[in-house]
């Protein structure tokens, strides 16, 4: 009986430690959001002191996604932010993708939290080829390791700069763009 319960021990350690080893492979990736474009200056001399933080935890390749999670404070309040993954955090921003839109509560701070591809999401760019058919353009790998976050409706940005409305909403009227990330993801 005594040798039964060692055995039960010693294979319960060594199922712990695999487990263990398994859950190592998540790892958590984590960058600065920083205030940025033609809002910048009026929001802060409103008094707000906009920033963020965005993590990704990196999954395995059978789940196939990894969890992107991004959290915002000192934005107005009870206002849409929509996050897009970028080619570049600058302006033009090159190619890019719609995650997911952001919502502040009426202290300005929110979260939201998406399941998709992050940390080897690319888009392919492509030309239309001179050629006649069948010739192909050749796509273009562009990865998209950026995050950058704009108002959500052009309204929302009006107090803070004259910008006028950009694209980057599902409605195709946003506003400028705030936050980006400090530095890209890996």
């Amino acid at each position: 009986m005594k040798n039964f319960r060692v055995i039960l021990v010693v294979s319960t350690l060594a199922c712990s430690f695999v487990a263990m080893a398994g859950t190592q492979d998540r790892r958590a990736i984590e960058r600065d959001l920083e205030l940025f474009g033609p809002a910048a200056a009026k929001l802060q001399a409103a008094g707000f002191e906009p920033r963020g933080t965005v993590t990704v935890l990196a999954h395995d390749d059978v789940r196939g996604t990894d969890r992107l999670r991004v959290e915002v404070a000192g934005l107005p309040g009870n206002a849409c932010f929509t996050v897009f993954l970028t080619e570049s955090a600058d302006f033009p921003f090159g190619s890019m993708q719609l995650v997911a839109e952001l919502c502040t509560n009426q202290a300005g701070r929110g979260s939201v939290t998406a399941d998709l591809v992050v940390l080897d999401a690319f888009a392919l760019k492509t030309e239309a080829n001179p050629s006649p058919p069948p010739a192909f353009a050749t796509p273009i790998n562009v990865d998209l390791d950026q995050v950058v976050i704009w108002f959500a409706d052009s309204a929302g940005d009006d107090r803070f700069t004259s910008a006028g409305a950009g694209p980057f909403d599902v409605d195709r009227d946003s506003g400028v763009a705030v936050l980006k990330t400090s530095l890209a993801l890996p």
